[in-house]
C-alpha cells in the first residue's frame, strides 16, 4: 500500500469529498514516496488551525479505518469517519477549555489537584452517545486534557499481521511531528528491517520520535499511538517491566530521550 490510500482509494475520495469543507482530492497529486507534496496543496501559511486540525484528524482517522480492514475485517462506513473525527475534535476543545478555566482557577489560588481531578473525570462522563459510538475503539479522549500545549507527534508502525508469519519481520515507521501555532510541520518514514512484533514495531516508532523530539531540543511534546498498551506503559505503568521483554531497548530508549522535558503520551 502507498501513501496514495489517503487521498486516491474510492473510500478515502468519499470521505474528502463528504467533508465540510469538502475537499477535492482527485486533483491532488500521485505520491509513490510521501505525501510531502500533497500536506503542501492542503496546508499552507494561510490555513486557519481549525481546518488543519479537521485535515490531521481526518487523515488520522482515515488510516484507523484502513488498519481495521486490513487486520480486523471490520468496514467503516464514510459517515463513522466524520462522527469520529468530529466527536475527537469536540473533546479536544472540550478539554482546551476546561485547560483554560483550570489555568485561571490556579492563578486565583484554587487547589490544583482538586481541579484536575474533575476536569479528567468529568470530561469522560460527560461523553454523549454518539461520541461513544463513533469512538468505542479508542481511548484517545482519556488523555486530552494533556494534549494541549506545545508539539503534538503522531506515530505509527506498518506490519504484517504477528500470527501471519513466525520469526522477524519488516515493519515500516511513521511521524509526523507539528506544532499547532507556530506553523511547524515535520514528517518522517523509516524502517525497522528485523521485527518480531507488532508491539516491537509500535515501540520502535515512539522510541524513534522521542529521539528525534531530543535531538530538535523540543521541550514539551504529546506522543499520539493507536497502541493502548504503550500508551498505559507510558502513562504511569512499571517501565521497568514492559508486558515483551523484546520491546525493553525501545522503551528504555524512550524515557532515556524523554528525561528533563514534559511529554504526554
Amino acid at each position: 500500500m502507498t501513501l496514495t490510500y489517503f487521498f486516491h482509494s474510492n473510500f478515502s475520495r468519499a470521505v474528502w469529498f463528504s467533508a465540510r469543507p469538502l475537499f477535492r482530492s482527485s486533483f491532488l497529486p500521485y505520491e509513490q514516496d510521501g505525501v510531502q507534496a500533497t500536506l503542501g496543496i492542503l496546508i499552507s501559511h494561510s490555513t486557519s488551525d481549525e481546518i488543519m486540525q479537521k485535515i490531521l484528524t481526518i487523515l488520522w482517522y482515515i488510516w484507523k479505518a484502513r488498519n481495521d480492514l486490513r487486520f480486523r475485517k471490520q468496514k467503516w462506513s464514510v459517515l463513522q469517519v466524520h462522527y469520529a473525527t468530529q466527536a475527537h475534535i469536540s473533546l479536544m476543545i472540550s478539554a482546551y477549555n476546561k485547560a483554560q478555566n483550570q489555568q485561571h482557577n490556579e492563578e486565583r489560588g484554587t487547589n490544583f489537584i482538586q481541579v484536575r481531578n474533575s476536569c479528567q473525570a468529568g470530561d469522560l462522563q460527560r461523553r454523549s452517545t454518539l461520541e461513544l459510538q463513533a469512538l468505542d475503539h479508542s481511548t484517545i479522549a482519556h488523555r486530552t486534557t494533556q494534549l494541549l500545549m506545545g508539539f503534538k507527534c503522531y506515530t505509527d508502525a506498518s506490519i504484517p499481521p504477528d500470527f501471519t508469519a513466525a520469526g522477524q519481520k519488516r515493519a515500516g515507521l511513521g511521524i509526523f511531528m507539528y506544532h499547532p501555532t507556530r506553523k511547524e510541520k515535520l514528517f518522517i518514514k523509516a524502517q525497522l528491517p528485523l521485527c518480531e512484533s507488532v508491539l516491537m514495531a509500535e515501540a520502535a516508532a515512539l522510541a524513534l520520535a522521542a529521539k528525534i523530539a531530543s535531538f530538535l531540543q523540543i521541550d514539551e511534546i504529546t506522543f499520539l499511538t493507536d497502541n493502548q498498551i504503550l500508551a498505559d506503559l507510558f502513562s504511569g505503568g512499571d517501565t521497568e517491566s514492559p508486558p515483551d521483554w523484546r520491546i525493553k531497548a525501545f522503551t528504555q530508549t524512550f524515557i532515556d530521550a524523554s528525561k528533563n522535558r514534559v511529554v504526554h503520551v
